[in-house]
């Protein structure tokens, strides 16, 4: 996929609860998409379909397994990996769904912590009742102002290279909708990231943020740094730092 439809990706996805199948070829797709990253493993449902309490997932016959080591940076970088695999589904037409929580999938071999599961199959046209309410409970379609997301370290610093990216990652879907992520651009160019919450599903939060801004931002890397501002978001937690790197031809 090129930036353009990674863009158009995030702007069309949407968190899919009820499916309707799961057709071979659209199997294949997704073992495909996950078997390039270490940190996803699909699994087959062997149950009426129903995942969640009150069954909130409906008709659902397959997910991926998203799976993180022990520290925060390990399951950041799953969360990036999962949701450019949610991404590339989203292009093909796949519907999905993100669960955080704490996993155990039997029979599969994975001995290692899973803290979401990505529900993933053809998405069901009719939307149900618990559809809505689902939604409207979770404020789904709700965004935090840009202003309250994203700044500049003091007027001198120009955000507007990275308006575009900050955009797609006020797009980001979050546990609770809870937006926690932060954002401001220092004299250098450089954009430093912030996490507002801590609970189990920050880092994920995190990764899915940082996954959208990498797929659209201008080329570049991201590093750790002692020295990232403390006084732009108070009690808010540093998580890395991006540098601008040179564009690719």
């Amino acid at each position: 996929m090129n930036r353009q439809e990674y863009i158009d990706a995030i702007r069309g996805r949407h968190s899919c609860r009820s499916f309707n199948g799961l057709e071979p070829q659209m199997r294949d797709s997704i073992a495909d998409i996950a078997s390039k990253s270490p940190h996803l493993k699909p699994i087959l449902l062997k149950s009426d379909g129903h995942i969640g309490t009150y069954g909130i997932i409906r008709g659902c016959k397959a997910a991926v397994a998203v799976i993180a080591g022990e520290t925060p940076a390990q399951t950041i970088q799953a969360a990036i990996d999962a949701e450019d695999f949610v991404l590339q589904c989203t292009h093909l037409g796949i519907g999905t769904c993100w669960l955080g929580g704490t996993f155990k999938v039997s029979g599969t071999g994975i001995d290692k912590k899973i803290p979401a599961i990505i529900a993933v199959g053809h998405p069901n046209e009719k939307t149900h009742m618990l559809d809505r309410i689902m939604r409207r409970f979770a404020r789904s379609s709700s965004r935090k102002p840009f202003e309250e997301l994203f700044t500049a370290v003091d007027p001198s610093c120009d955000i507007s290279p990275y308006r575009l990216p900050f955009e797609m990652i006020r797009l980001a879907p979050s546990a609770c909708n809870a937006q926690p992520w932060r954002a401001c651009v220092d004299e250098c160019g450089d954009i430093h990231f912030y996490c507002v919450t801590d609970n189990k599903y920050s880092s994920l939060d995190m990764g899915i943020a940082l996954c959208h801004f990498s797929l659209t931002a201008p080329d570049g890397e991201f590093y750790d740094t002692a020295s990232a501002p403390q006084h732009i978001f108070p009690g808010a937690k540093y998580i890395c730092s991006w540098h601008r790197g040179i564009e690719r031809i």
